[in-house]
């Protein structure tokens, strides 16, 4: 819109206290942001002949006593409006798309090819355990899902979806098109971090969400991107927070360094290393042949499972300090 009227109503005989229903057609010339910018115009004085000025210099003489009397001029009927200006109504950006259906071939077929790409995280908390998840459970709608239960109703078709309740992990497929023809791919993928919540009693969890978009226009993500957490709150309600790649970066880090000491607790809690027992006289004992290796093991499966967790911690970190080392330089 160009920031000129639009559109003009007349509303008469209007009551206090009762709403006033009308309708108002604006056309939107490209997916891009935009506002309804509404002004009520309030004339407390229509129907009403307001008296105007005095004009200079005519008068009429019309009895004996040359009463002068002055011609009074009347303003228009409607009088001086009072201008209400409203706050502007933003028309959100999943106003202007529309479902497309198509199959997962298609789907992925269509999604290597779309040039521009948008990625970014958003985070949502939800109820683990306690009353609030197995009344989730009981309605067969994961408790994991709960910031993104809006979905449904909003312009987007759901191509296909993987859930996995047992590491309460995710990922979602939808596609989409623009009034213009413009083609929105999007694809969120969640994990769950779990804390505990003492004051509640639950284990409140942080649902992760990765959300890669791609489209068929870079002016598409281009409006998108502008407020991230504008399009988030559209689709979502609210029910998603964006978080900045720095926070990502940040948290990740810290998720790291908790494991580092959990692994140190573990290691300390070992008892320590028996010595070796004396040897025997050599000349008394008979020379044996060497035994091959044993492919049986003397771990437990918990010492195993503690070693392969130190492993893949220690392989994460090194990833991590690589990556760091690089940006570095």
């Amino acid at each position: 819109m160009d920031g000129s009227p639009q559109a003009f109503r007349q509303l008469h005989h209007l009551v206090s206290q009762e709403p006033a229903l009308t309708s108002v057609t604006v056309g939107v010339s490209g997916f891009e942001r935009c506002a309804l910018w509404v002004q009520v115009l309030y004339y407390p004085f229509y129907g009403m002949s307001v008296a105007g000025d005095v004009d200079d210099g005519e008068f009429l003489e019309e009895d004996s006593t040359h009463t002068m009397r002055h011609r009074r001029t009347s303003k228009p009927e409607f009088g001086e409006p009072v201008v209400l200006r409203c706050q502007p109504y933003k028309i959100p950006l999943t106003e202007l798309l529309l479902p497309h259906k198509c199959s997962p071939v298609e789907y992925f077929r269509i999604w290597p090819s779309l040039p521009a790409v948008l990625e970014f995280t958003g985070a949502y908390t939800y109820e683990g355990s306690g009353f609030k998840a197995t009344a989730a459970l009981e309605s067969e709608a994961p408790p994991f899902l709960s910031g993104l239960k809006s979905l449904p109703s909003k312009p987007f078709h759901q191509v296909c979806s993987h859930i996995l309740r047992t590491v309460a992990g995710f990922q979602l497929c939808y596609s989409s098109r623009t009034w213009y023809g413009g083609f929105l791919g999007m694809m969120i993928f969640g994990a769950s971090e779990v804390s505990r919540n003492v004051d509640l009693g639950d284990e409140t969890t942080t649902m992760m969400c990765k959300f890669v978009l791609r489209a068929s226009d870079a002016s598409i993500l281009n409006e998108i991107s502008a407020d991230l957490q504008e399009w988030l709150d559209d689709f979502t309600d609210e029910g998603v927070e964006y978080m900045p790649e720095e926070e990502v970066k940040a948290a990740a880090v810290e998720r790291l360094r908790r494991s580092m000491e959990q692994i140190a607790i573990l290691k300390a809690a070992q008892p320590p290393p028996q010595p070796p027992k004396e040897e025997e006289d050599n000349n008394l004992i008979p020379e044996e042949k060497p035994k091959e290796p044993s492919t049986l093991t003397t771990l437990t499966a918990e010492e195993a499972e503690h070693r392969a967790l130190q492993v893949a911690i220690l392989q994460e970190w090194q990833m991590f300090r690589t990556e760091q080392t690089t940006k570095v330089n």
